[in-house]
């Protein structure tokens, strides 16, 4: 969810559809993106006291939606022409 909610989320992936990747190469690349983007800012949101247990159970229960989310958009994306998807 951080891809949506944060600035960087639209601007990169644009960028990497205007590069033109296949599919599982941008599906990869913007995987990793966010997950570099996550492995920096989970410290700092502890030091900064953001992230606490609650916090940090309320986003693991959120991931239950988010998963099968993606796995229904994985299956639409399946049958999807190329230039839809773009």
């Amino acid at each position: 969810m951080q891809g949506a909610l944060g600035l960087s989320g639209p601007i990169s992936v644009t960028f990497a559809n205007a590069v033109k990747l296949e599919r599982p190469v941008f599906i990869f690349t913007i995987s990793l993106f966010f997950t570099a983007m996550c492995l920096l800012q989970v410290p700092l949101h502890i030091a900064y006291g953001m992230m606490t247990w609650q916090t940090t159970t309320v986003g693991l229960i959120a991931l239950i939606p988010l998963i099968l989310g993606l796995s229904i958009g994985e299956m639409i994306g399946k049958r999807m022409n190329a230039i839809v998807f773009d």
